[in-house]
């Protein structure tokens, strides 16, 4: 009689049980066989897992007490981020932009000049007679960064939950601050917006 051959399944397929990394090293920390990565040659091997092992376990007391607590876990932890974003958003429905300081254009535009060419060394040095598109660009660029609050705010928000959105929103009050302060800039101001996809 021809031994019945055993069904080998992915991590990934676990994983789509509902196994979290941590139940597979409790419950099956070690793999029924390893294979060579069929798409990457140089990826680490794929770990394979026996399913009638895998559903035994399934059915075991301890295994079933142990999901129930990973996905109480997944519960509190999904509250916990939505509470972080719920206070990120709250911050930032509060959140008032200093005004950006006015100066006349000409002084932004040598100001913007110097600031562009003393971050680096260049080869074509941005100036009063540079390209008129590129001159606006610069000005966004030196009253944002260094005539704001710019990135004292972003920096108050790294690492928080909810940081893509709080960026958006302080980008989108940055950008209208500038637009009301040089309304030259604003065609900029809202280039730049779309750029970033804001």
């Amino acid at each position: 009689m021809k031994k019945k051959e055993l069904k080998l399944i992915a991590m990934s397929t676990v994983k789509g049980r509902g196994w979290t990394n941590g139940l597979i090293k409790k419950f099956y920390p070690i793999c029924y066989k390893t294979v060579p990565n069929p798409k990457y040659k140089r990826a680490s091997p794929m770990k394979l897992y026996c399913l009638a092992r895998i559903k035994k376990i399934e059915k075991s007391v301890k295994f079933i007490k142990e999901m129930e607590l990973t996905k109480k876990r997944k519960e509190s932890s999904k509250k916990s981020i939505q509470t972080k974003i719920e206070n990120l958003r709250k911050y930032l429905d509060l959140l008032q932009v200093d005004n950006i300081p006015v100066v006349k254009k000409n002084e932004l535009i040598k100001l913007s000049c110097e600031n562009y060419n003393n971050f680096r060394e260049r080869l074509d040095p941005a100036n009063s007679k540079s390209d008129w598109s590129f001159l606006q660009r610069i000005c966004v660029n030196y009253l944002r960064h260094c005539m704001s609050e710019y990135e004292e705010l972003l920096y108050e928000m790294s690492g928080k939950t909810g940081f893509q959105e709080g960026y958006d929103v302080v980008n989108k009050k940055i950008f209208e601050k500038i637009s009301d302060a040089y309304p030259w800039l604003k065609e900029e101001c809202e280039k730049q917006l779309v750029m970033k996809g804001i």
